[in-house]
């Protein structure tokens, strides 16, 4: 995602033709256009379902208990692209993140058998909290 400046005089331009297109203006009086109420919901409600589906892009699971996060298929590591990790070890199936801590905190031998480097250390730069707390997304 990216984010970028937008010169004041083209926002007052743009606003300027959302205005135009959305008020209807007589000598008399001056409203909203009107649609169909079942048109603007529907509208509504698909903006809601392609915001949800953009912002779920981005998101990644905050490590409590490890018991949410399946380790291979869900997004977990502070990475872009993928937020997942990729495994060395072909027939490891997709346990729980529970499974590579240990009452300390990481197994790292365990880690180190069945990730590249990459995802080593960023899986170790992961603070696991004491209380181990449920997972959030």
């Amino acid at each position: 995602m990216s984010i970028f400046k937008i010169p004041s005089a083209l926002c007052r331009e743009l606003g300027s033709i959302v205005a135009s297109f959305w008020w209807v203006s007589t000598p008399t009086n001056r409203k909203i256009k009107s649609c169909p109420k079942r048109q603007i919901a529907s509208f509504i409600w698909k903006s809601i379902v392609w915001g949800r589906e953009l912002l779920n892009k981005g998101l990644i699971w905050k490590i409590g208990n490890g018991l949410s996060v399946k380790a291979l298929s869900d997004p977990w590591l502070a990475r872009p692209m993928s937020f997942k990790p990729i495994t060395k070890n072909p027939q490891l199936d997709d346990p729980t993140v529970t499974e590579f801590l240990n009452p300390l905190g990481w197994n790292t031998q365990l880690i180190e058998e069945n990730f590249w480097p990459i995802d080593i250390a960023e899986i170790t730069n992961i603070t696991v909290p004491r209380n181990r707390e449920a997972d959030k997304l």
